[in-house]
């Protein structure tokens, strides 16, 4: 049987190689565009039964997005915490703490204190 093919076969290894197939480029990290907008870090003991706790607001992340940072942030500083109001709450009075972990993972606007 005679294959046309056959022939070029021959010829393949004496091809050029062709362009590199291009990599897809990963999605951009939710997280990294929130820590860019301004992110408020504070004390709060008013309605905890007198116990400080550290309030990090003004994340701009969906719930889903927000308690993934949260367990980031229980597990890089060793304390508790949970998402109240679109607002990550940490056990304790750990503000400077809190500030370098929001300035290592790539906050610029960190504001101390009050709103």
């Amino acid at each position: 049987m005679n294959n046309p093919f056959d022939k070029l076969k021959d010829l393949r290894d004496a091809l050029p190689p062709g362009p590199e197939p291009k990599k897809p480029e990963p999605p951009p990290d939710p997280m990294a565009k929130a820590l860019k907008g301004k992110i408020t870090v504070r004390h709060e003991r008013k309605g905890r039964g007198g116990r400080t706790v550290t309030v990090v607001s003004g994340i701009g992340l969906p719930d889903v997005h927000l308690e993934a940072l949260c367990r980031e942030m229980k597990k890089g500083m060793g304390c508790g915490a949970t998402v109240e109001d679109g607002a990550v709450i940490l056990q304790g009075e750990i503000m400077d703490r809190a500030l370098e972990w929001l300035t290592k993972r790539g906050a610029t606007r960190l504001v101390r204190g009050s709103v």
